[in-house]
This record gives C-alpha cells, structure tokens and sequence, in this order.
C-alpha cells in the first residue's frame, strides 16, 4: 500500500521532516512525481504514532491548547497554551528505561522521544530525529524553576535547549516509562497510563491494519492507494482534505 502525506493537520510538524511542501496540493503533486521510500512507524503501548511522544510540561500545554485553536492556528496557538500551562507547572518525576535496561528514576520539566524533530507547529523538541534511521531520539530535559520557563522557551523552539545543557539526549530503539496515572501524548492526542512502552520500526510496505490504525487520528496523514492523475487539483484545501479521506476508506474496505 502506498502512503502519501497531505497537510491538513493543526501544526503540520511531521511535513517539516520529510521535507515536503506546506500547501496540501504541492505536497501531493511532489509525492505523485517522486519514488518510494522506507520510513519509520513508532507505536506506544502498541499503538501507533508517526511524529512524537511527550511527556510532562508539554502534555500539560496540549491539555490547554483546544480554547486557542478555535482562534490561533500553528505556533501561535500553541504559544498561547504555553502561557496558560506555565502558572500550574510543576516537574514530572517518572522512571525510565531504555533498549531494555534498568529504570532510572527521572525529574524532568519534558520528555521528548520523537520519530520527527517538531511539535507544536514548529518547536524542534527532538533536533535530531530522522524518520528514516530505524532509531528514536530520547530528549530528557531537566527542570527549571517556574519563572524561567518562559525565558527559556526560545531555545526550545529553535531546539538549541540541548547545545546548552537544558538535556540530555540519545538515540534508541526502544523506552519504557512508568508513573502513576501518567498523562502522555502521541502526535497531539492525550493517553493515561501507568507505564507505557515505546518502539520504533522501518517498514517497507504497509498493512491494512497499520492504515487503519493511523487513520483514527484528526491528523495530518492520509493514506492513498489510486492514483490521481484523473482527478482535478483545483479544489479547496478542506474539500480536497474531505474527498483524500474518503479515498483511503474506499481503498482499504
């Protein structure tokens, strides 16, 4: 089956990996006139995600992200959450395992572990991130007092908060965490769990199932198995985002 990436989601961070254009027509057209390649799927507790786990201060922007998105889009609306989640912030105390090793109690103020490099419509949580290396990279970033997040949030945004010693950072295959009634994210959609377990894999071809499971997000992934060549591109964004979706339903059932 082959995948084929549209735009149409809040943020439009994972295009930004794959290097794609912006504009949903653009990037279909690109991806029709392109070839092929293998690029890694992620799944949390065996649940799939393409983009990003976070964990901490960053679940906590996401919990208030809904009022601004109906005003803001992209950045800016996430900046607005950050605002707001910043007068409740406290740090995440979790334990951690990597590639199957021991737990290792953590305090941090974020938990990143990204197939892509940005979230929230442009923040480069994970810089080094590659979706075609088969690998995660693991950001810890330590905690700050509250006064400084803020002040701090630049770095962030630009991922410059791991050049100056804000994280840690490693590449993996595998992580586990654990926290008692621990809320979580995966490319913007909030989880509970007590532990979650997380892995990366390059998949060549991909199943129905698979399809499936990635479909169930309002995101920006849209999985097509026609070709399109007899299909007009002048239509609206949200129409053609509508007719993309019901393509892919009618080529997996």
């Amino acid at each position: 089956m082959r995948l084929m990436y549209v735009p149409c989601g809040t943020g439009n961070d994972f295009i930004k990996c794959v290097k794609l254009p912006n504009d949903p027509i653009k990037a279909l057209t690109a991806q029709l006139d392109g070839t092929v390649k293998h690029i890694d799927f992620a799944s949390a507790n065996e649940e799939y995600f393409m983009n990003e786990f976070g964990a901490g201060f960053d679940v906590e922007v996401l919990r208030r992200l809904d009022m601004f998105k109906i005003r803001f889009s992209g950045l800016k609306a996430y900046l607005m959450a950050v605002r707001q989640a910043v007068r409740d912030y406290r740090p995440f105390v979790c334990e951690i395992s990597v590639d199957g090793g021991a737990f290792e109690k953590k305090e941090l103020s974020v938990l990143s572990i990204g197939n892509g490099q940005y979230i929230g419509g442009g923040m480069k949580a994970c810089p080094n991130a590659n979706p075609f290396d088969g690998m995660f990279e693991l950001v810890e970033v330590k905690p700050v007092k509250k006064r400084s997040l803020m002040r701090l949030l630049p770095l962030f945004v630009l991922g410059k908060h791991i050049k100056y010693g804000l994280a840690s950072t490693k590449a993996c295959k595998s992580v586990t965490v654990r926290a008692k009634d621990m809320r979580y994210q995966i490319d913007g959609e909030i989880r509970k769990a007590d532990q979650v377990t997380l892995n990366v894999t390059s998949c060549a071809l991909v199943s129905d199932q698979l399809a499936c499971a990635l479909l169930q997000y309002d995101s920006e992934l849209f999985i097509v198995d026609i070709v399109f060549s007899s299909r007009s591109f002048s239509e609206p964004c949200g129409a053609f985002s509508k007719v993309s979706q019901a393509y892919v339903y009618a080529s997996i059932f």
